[in-house]
């Protein structure tokens, strides 16, 4: 149990990690975000290119063009309308823009919510896939545990909207 503990630690640091290092920080503020084609910095200065219009990557994106993968399966909130109401959760965990980031977002809720059970430390993600989905209408995450085949139990969910507000977590 003690190792399952540490594996799922090790890769939460490990996703938080390449987190970071993606979100370089110079002197207190955000790399710009070189787009294709643009040059990433010669020690040449055109004095008239236009420079007005550099991205910090921190914007929220018009949700028509958002930068979600097209590969991420959908699905419907309005479905888990019972969940929502049965376990709402106040939270905010900042903004989710990729599926990287809900799976990051939602062990870090699991783990503080149900991370410790009777005094002992509990590996609640038992260290199997975990399935992320997303409602492009209503810009929200849904994030699951899942059980290896021919396992009966329970895993936890997590629905958050892509700014950050938790809206429901749960096990089932």
């Amino acid at each position: 149990m003690k190792k399952r503990l540490l594996i799922s630690i090790a890769i939460a640091a490990f996703l938080a990690v390449g987190v970071l290092i993606g979100m370089s920080v110079i002197n207190g503020k955000p790399d710009p975000v070189i787009e294709e084609g643009e040059s990433s910095g010669s020690m040449e200065d055109d004095s008239t290119e236009d420079k007005s219009e550099v991205s910090t990557g921190n914007e929220i994106t018009d949700p028509i063009s958002d930068p979600i993968d097209t590969e991420v399966e959908s699905f419907n909130l309005a479905d888990y309308q019972s969940m929502i109401e049965d376990f709402p959760y106040s939270a905010n965990v900042g903004l989710i823009e990729t599926e990287e980031d809900a799976i990051e977002a939602a062990i870090d809720l699991w783990f503080e919510r149900w991370g410790i059970i009777d005094g002992k430390p509990t590996n609640i993600i038992n260290d199997e896939p975990i399935e992320v989905r997303y409602d492009r209408e209503n810009e929200c995450w849904m994030v699951n545990g899942t059980l290896p085949d021919n396992w009966l139990g329970v895993v936890p969910h997590a629905l958050i909207h892509r700014d950050g507000t938790v809206i429901a977590i749960w096990i089932a």
